[in-house]
């Protein structure tokens, strides 16, 4: 035990990855409350516990457990005035309202510091009416974002049994969703909300932004808990933006933005998702049509430009885990894009930082052909404890290795093509924190990655600290 700790102990000094990981894992986790890893792994076991439950436990229950003797008239009255003296108990409080003054808090280079708040009203109870407002705004660009959702349920269902009889929570079986506004959208970049942070200290943002006017229209049909079909329409309006701010505080150099090119889309889109336990599988498919663009003189047809564009794209993915006996979680994620031609910039699909390749900088890779796949094992013990490491044995720091792979093709097309295509993988390591804090993500996660298998055995190893609900 000794010679293991003297190891790790050297290993730190003289492996400069480890030395940071560990440096910020201290200063970090210092502040908040020590939950061991042991902590996790039982969290991880309960959450996965309910999230593997489901209906079919009934199924297990003595059948004259579940036998009613009143008929189903019967059933349906009573259950009908027990809904109205709910109800009656929530009369004058069935509605409620939200407001958090930081809720569009932000700042990047493109619009400086912005301030904002967020709000809404909903009526209590599952699958039932809730509007969200957002407004914001940016003071080194001068610009107003805002922002508005209604989800709106039609119809609503239970499961019942085979005498009527009505079990569990209601979900909405026909639910439309209404949103539109004007916004500032990232592409090309890591989307991890600490970009805030790091920009405002020291400039670090590979981020790209734009300005979005949209709006768009959803249908949502569940016959089941566990399947969703959705369709609907939607309409965009992209304009570029340029940096408005170069300031941060340590004085670092920034970044430009990369300019979305100007364009107006309506498209039809479609969507399948089958979601049961942890495991999740979804697919998408979109018809664009882009008018309102300088993309139109770059396709030219005999010298005539076209009046508009087709686009048609199509996604799916899988995310899912499993948990051992053990404690130890393994989780997979795998996600394919493809485009039926080349597209604007700011719809290709870029490998690259976190959630895809995080072994490499953003926009490692890009294209309008792209997959990636991920694989993590999170441990349910905590290393540092058992071999009461100096400074970190008291943290609880779940160690966890990972492997990513992408792979991206770019079409040809009037538009030049500046970004890397083809194959990348790296490997890594980390150590997570159960935050258990309410209102914010649920861990911090350390991952520490590096090429490899493509020749890139030179590169830089790469820290990257993220939070995560998972």
């Amino acid at each position: 035990m000794i010679l293991v700790r003297t190891v790790l102990f050297i290993a730190t000094v003289i492996f400069p990855p480890v030395l940071i990981a560990t440096a910020i894992l201290t200063i970090l986790m210092g502040v908040v409350f020590p939950i061991s890893a042991y902590g996790q792994a039982a969290s991880d076991s309960i959450s996965g516990y309910w999230q593997d439950l489901d209906d079919s436990w009934l199924e297990n229950l003595p059948s004259d457990l579940l036998t009613v003797d009143l008929p189903a008239a019967a059933i349906d009255s009573l259950t009908q005035v027990g809904d109205e003296k709910v109800e009656a108990l929530l009369a004058g409080r069935l509605w409620r309202f939200s407001f958090n003054p930081i809720g569009r808090l932000w700042y990047n280079r493109v619009e400086g510091f912005r301030l904002g708040v967020t709000g809404g009203v909903y009526l209590l109870g599952p699958a039932r009416p809730k509007l969200n407002l957002g407004l914001g705004y940016g003071f080194s660009s001068s610009e107003w974002i805002y922002d508005g959702t209604l989800t709106l349920p039609l119809v609503r269902k239970r499961r019942q049994l085979e005498d009527g009889m009505p079990v569990g929570r209601p979900w909405a079986l026909w639910e439309v969703e209404l949103a539109g506004g004007r916004y500032v959208r990232r592409f090309g970049g890591d989307n991890r909300w600490v970009r805030s942070y790091t920009a405002f200290l020291y400039g670090a943002d590979p981020n790209q932004y734009l300005n979005s006017e949209a709006g768009h229209a959803d249908l949502r049909f569940r016959p089941w808990r566990w399947l969703t079909l959705e369709g609907g329409v939607l309409v965009d309006v992209n304009h570029p933006m340029p940096v408005a701010t170069n300031w941060n505080l340590f004085g670092q150099d920034v970044d430009d933005n990369l300019q979305a090119i100007p364009l107006r889309t309506e498209a039809l889109t479609s969507s399948l998702s089958v979601a049961k336990g942890r495991w999740r599988v979804w697919a998408n498919v979109q018809w664009h049509r882009v008018t309102d663009s300088p993309l139109l003189d770059l396709n030219t047809d005999n010298g005539a430009a076209p009046d508009r564009l087709d686009y048609r794209r199509a996604c799916a993915g899988l995310s899912g885990g499993i948990l051992d006996k053990f404690g130890n979680e393994y989780l997979v994620k795998l996600q394919g894009e493809v485009w039926d031609r080349q597209v604007p910039v700011q719809w290709k699909t870029f490998l690259g930082d976190y959630p895809t390749l995080r072994g490499y900088t953003a926009r490692a890779l890009a294209g309008e052909e792209a997959v990636w796949a991920s694989l993590d094992v999170r441990f349910g013990f905590d290393l540092f404890r058992a071999i009461k490491f100096p400074w970190l044995k008291k943290l609880g720091l779940q160690p966890l290795v990972l492997f990513d792979w992408g792979r991206a093709n770019a079409l040809a097309g009037p538009e030049p093509q500046p970004w890397e295509t083809g194959w990348r993988a790296n490997a890594g390591f980390g150590f997570g924190k159960l935050l258990g804090l309410p209102g914010a993500k649920g861990n911090v996660r350390l991952y520490v990655s590096h090429p490899v298998l493509d020749g890139n055995s030179d590169a830089p190893w790469r820290v990257l600290l993220v939070f995560e609900d998972y």
